[in-house]
């Protein structure tokens, strides 16, 4: 589980806010699979931050092991060769890189505990690890409490509205890419005569789905 290299100057308090792009990740997925999709969704991101005032923007993994990520995957009706699952989320800006990896990954988690308790995973474990600073519990309530502590979410109005435009963007921009690609995996699988071809990819309307063609992560 990884913060990047986005952003790594010390932390100064502003009203902008800080933006994390999270991805809950295939744990099996190779490393370099990732990396290419990692990188795809943060050119999203950056596009979508180009006319806006941030603090800062970093990406932060929250892996899943492969079976709940393969649950995961049937529920939102992505491809299989989904490897990573993007959103955008906002800090604030005065929060160090731990604090904020460790905030990133307990806003991912929070989706993914609201699916399991409805039971839309069928039933498979959900296993979250979180990477937690020094002297911090990874226990979901107390973190949910340091995290408070710390004043991880306390956004100024206007940093709200901030994000609210860049999120709409964002995930319009990653719509439309996935809209792409399906298309352009489609017709590079054209059914030969006789045969007939389907399609059981479909958008999430809150996540954003990494469409790269093969395996898994380190």
């Amino acid at each position: 589980m990884t913060e990047s290299a986005e952003q790594r100057a010390e932390p100064v308090a502003t009203d902008l806010p800080f933006l994390v792009l999270t991805v809950v990740l295939d744990s099996g997925a190779r490393a370099a699979t990732a990396t290419m999709s990692h990188a795809d969704a943060l050119e999203e991101a950056r596009k979508s931050v180009a006319s806006e005032s941030i603090a800062g923007l970093s990406l932060v993994e929250l892996p899943i092991g492969p079976a709940p990520f393969g649950a995961l995957r049937k529920h939102l009706g992505v491809a299989p060769t989904v490897i990573g699952l993007y959103d955008l989320f906002p800090l604030a800006s005065h929060l160090d890189s731990e604090v904020r990896r460790v905030a990133g990954q307990f806003l991912a988690a929070e989706a993914l505990w609201a699916l399991e308790e409805q039971g839309m995973l069928g039933g498979v474990p959900l296993n979250v690890k979180f990477e937690v600073p020094p002297g911090w519990s990874s226990e979901p309530k107390k973190l949910h409490d340091l995290l408070l502590e710390a004043g991880a979410l306390e956004l100024t109005a206007a940093g709200i509205e901030t994000f609210k435009r860049v999120k709409t963007d964002f995930d319009q921009r990653r719509h439309a890419l996935e809209a792409t690609s399906q298309g352009a995996s489609s017709s590079d699988k054209l059914p030969a005569e006789g045969e007939t071809h389907s399609s059981n990819a479909s958008e999430s309307n809150d996540t954003s789905a990494s469409n790269d063609t093969s395996g898994s992560e380190s």
